[in-house]
């Protein structure tokens, strides 16, 4: 028996995990994005001059 969680452990583990998982889903990701003050980069293609070209 000594490999069962007792009661009072498992009560307080689950309480703080769902307690963790509502912070998370609450908390807004954008102040952990690495974009400074909202400035996005504009993404620039650069076309292989030897790569084969599909006409359609």
């Amino acid at each position: 028996m000594k490999n069962k969680i007792d009661r009072k452990k498992f009560f307080v583990t689950a309480s703080l995990s769902a307690f963790g998982l509502t912070l998370l889903n609450n908390t807004p990701l954008k102040y952990f994005n690495n974009n400074k003050n909202g400035i996005e980069k504009k993404i620039t293609l650069n076309i292989h001059p030897s790569a084969v070209k599909r006409n359609k």
